[in-house]
């Protein structure tokens, strides 16, 4: 993986960073595909995991894990899976996150 140092930890270069990162992600896509494969009709594989543009944007969002692992400086393979298994949430929690001013057409004010 990296140089062992001398106490036997490993240091992670960016690229090692990186791979971790996506690790993290692809496990959480694992376990929800497995969800989603359970709790469809007769176990199949739902339509949704079917479609390319879905998977694509899927295996997108593992890549993108791996660049905030990689940009995060981690020290530590475990640090990078947490990371990366937590990037997917921190993007949706930044795409609905609400400014505490908003514009007039958001409040219903619109000018006549």
């Amino acid at each position: 993986m990296g140089d062992v140092g001398l106490r036997g930890k490993s240091a992670v270069n960016s690229l090692n960073a990186f791979g971790w990162g996506c690790a993290g992600s692809f496990a959480i896509e694992v376990v929800l595909f497995c969800d989603a494969v359970r709790n469809s009709r007769a176990n199949r594989i739902p339509a949704l995991y079917r479609r390319p543009a879905f998977i694509l944007g899927r295996a997108l969002l593992v890549v993108v894990a791996g660049v905030v692992a990689a940009a995060w400086g981690i020290s530590q393979p475990l640090q990078g899976l947490a990371v990366g298994a937590g990037t997917p949430q921190l993007l949706m929690s930044l795409t609905r996150f609400r400014f505490a001013g908003s514009t007039p057409e958001e409040k219903g004010d619109r000018p006549a």
